[in-house]
């Protein structure tokens, strides 16, 4: 049945795909302008707005994004359900990926002020005492048009080049999801959703080390680590709520590899 869904930050990259991608599903897409009130009766809300790589030259405008704004549109409560959208960057630090771990959050760390920023939205969400204001917490998105800047997506367009160097140890690994996944599993949680609280993620780590050997063996492609690199690793991220209520079975990007490799490379926005 068609919905109604009002996208906030339906001009960013995320937004975007989500908003044409509940257009093609037949639902109604309302899609304001940052200074605008939400429209009367919103229907499902859907908060993309945020600053992502470039926050720690924009810590102003990454707190107003993500707690600033949102707390201004929470004023009203003219929409029938609201899904913010978090980042499990959040459990930087912590020795579990689960929805109820205890997160470890660094003030002092300018790195972290993206995960505090995030994490006080959260708050600000779960906070308030209604049961369709829910958060889902997702891990780096890859896709064919997953935006340029991404990591995955540098990292395809340096290796159509042949060459790829990563600037982190070989043992570093996180999680990364596909853009589709993401894309297919927001609507239904902001729909039907039972928990406040989401993981949206594809449940396993991929090390550097296994990017770069399935790079080589795919394409030939030379890949090479900065000497001393950092070693940056993130708890697998826990999928298990999401797979029972939904039936999530994302894709792996290991598995997704040739088709990223060898697709047209997507056209800067």
């Amino acid at each position: 049945m068609p919905e109604r869904f009002t996208v906030l930050g339906g001009r960013g990259h995320l937004g975007s795909h989500l908003a044409q991608a509940l257009q093609r599903a037949g639902h109604e897409v309302v899609l304001p302008a940052r200074d605008e009130p939400l429209p009367a009766a919103a229907g499902h809300v859907l908060y993309c707005i945020g600053v992502a790589s470039d926050f720690r030259t924009r810590a102003l405008d990454t707190i107003a994004a993500h707690v600033g704004v949102l707390e201004r549109y929470l004023r009203s409560d003219d929409w029938s359900s609201f899904l913010y959208l978090s980042s499990t960057r959040v459990y930087a630090g912590s020795t579990s990926g689960s929805e109820s771990a205890e997160l470890r959050l660094r003030p002092a760390d300018p790195d972290h002020l993206y995960n505090l920023s995030k994490a006080a939205g959260e708050a600000l969400c779960l906070t308030l005492p209604r049961p369709t204001l829910r958060v889902v917490r997702i891990a780096n998105v890859y896709g064919d048009d997953a935006g340029t800047g991404t990591f995955v997506a540098d990292v395809l367009r340096d290796a159509r080049s042949g060459e790829v160097h990563f600037g982190l140890a070989p043992a570093s690994e996180k999680d990364y999801v596909a853009l589709a996944d993401v894309l297919d599993i927001l609507p239904r949680i902001a729909l039907h959703g039972r928990e406040r609280l989401y993981n949206i993620a594809a449940g396993r780590n991929v090390r550097l080390s296994e990017l770069a050997a399935a790079l080589e063996r795919l394409a030939k492609v030379r890949c090479t680590f900065a000497p001393d690199a950092p070693v940056v690793r993130f708890p697998r991220i826990a999928i298990e709520r999401v797979t029972a209520e939904f039936g999530f079975r994302p894709e792996q990007l290991l598995d997704s590899l040739p088709d990223l490799l060898f697709a047209k490379e997507p056209e800067p926005r």
